[in-house]
């Protein structure tokens, strides 16, 4: 249930990284996550624990993780070096001189997180699905009688519409064939 009373869909979320992902379970779940931004985006107010979170590998262009997301830190800050502190005392050591931290805003907003990996694998995201500058995109699975997404129900708690869902049939097939969509800022918003 959200704070209005509503219930809340089932939401996973995929995450890209412009760099190669650990190969080992133990590095995956060792690894310090995060996001740092200049506005607050929507995985800030999202993410929760116990969401599974699907990691997109760039260099390779492949969905290489299924986890399940065990910590959230989100705070906004005033400094990147006292943002990369509170990184570290959160989640333990990682290397502040990675590509990534060096383009990072002075100040703004982090999510920070830790996962418990779940399956690795080695998935294209399907024709036509590009990931979001911002580098998140929503993922709900379809009803299983096949229906699609209506208007309505792309209206967050808010009031605001979020972007469209994609329906996909190739990206993250499971044992079980789950049919899967992607929502994320695909397009330009007022489209």
């Amino acid at each position: 249930m959200t704070s209005s009373g509503a219930e809340r869909t089932e939401m996973d979320y995929l995450t890209s990284k412009r760099f190669e992902l650990p190969s080992s379970r133990e590095s995956m779940a060792n690894g310090v996550w995060f996001n740092m931004w200049t506005i607050r985006l929507w995985p800030l107010r999202e993410l929760e624990e116990g969401a599974t979170l699907y990691f997109y590998e760039t260099p390779n262009r492949r969905v290489v993780w299924k986890t399940r997301v065990t910590k959230i830190d989100t705070f906004q800050y005033h400094e990147k070096a006292a943002a990369l502190g509170r990184l570290r005392r959160e989640f333990g050591p990682f290397n502040p001189h990675q590509p990534y931290v060096e383009q990072a805003p002075a100040q703004g907003f982090c999510l920070d997180y830790a996962v418990a990996p779940l399956r690795r694998l080695s998935m294209p995201l399907p024709p036509g699905v590009r990931m979001s500058q911002q580098g998140w995109l929503r993922v709900t699975a379809s009803s299983r009688n096949g229906s699609q997404t209506t208007k309505d129900e792309n209206l967050g708690e808010d009031g605001k519409r979020s972007a469209p869902t994609l329906p996909t049939s190739t990206l993250l097939r499971e044992a079980k064939e789950t049919r899967l969509d992607f929502e994320g800022s695909l397009l330009p918003s007022g489209i």
